[in-house]
């Protein structure tokens, strides 16, 4: 793995990680946070732009799609962050509204929780067992 693809795979990994542990232990507050997001058109707008930043410095810094399932992930990643900011953007607010009430159902809440999960620690200790090779940085 690339040095880049280390670096981001831990990056992605303790974020995604952490996201759903606390997704979990404050779920009422995670929901109402949602709602409240998805509510407010400034909020909204918000995240639509910083998702498409993050995406968007993703994608520059790490769009290859070979070189085993970590560096694929972290590119599917990124271009997932940046199209999701994209919609975000480009979709009426109450389009957005009701795709986020259909989501915050608790079994597709659970099932989200534990995608990140599993893809948050896989990518963490993929990043922290792997070494650069030699004459990289």
């Amino acid at each position: 793995m690339s040095p880049r693809t280390i670096f981001l795979s831990r990056l992605i990994g303790l974020f995604t990680t952490v996201l759903a542990i606390t997704m979990v232990a404050n779920r009422d507050t995670t929901a109402a946070a949602f709602v409240a997001l998805v509510r407010d058109p400034a909020a909204l707008w918000l995240a639509g732009m910083i998702g498409v930043a993050a995406g968007s410095a993703l994608v520059l810094g790490h769009n290859r799609w070979s070189g085993g399932g970590v560096t694929v992930a972290v590119t599917a990643v990124g271009w997932i962050v940046l199209l999701k900011g994209i919609l975000v953007l480009a979709l009426p607010l109450r389009t957005i509204a009701a795709l986020y009430d259909g989501l915050m159902s608790p079994a597709f809440f659970s099932a989200d929780a534990a995608f990140l999960l599993v893809l948050g620690l896989a990518l963490a200790v993929a990043g922290f067992r792997a070494t650069a090779p030699q004459g990289h940085q």
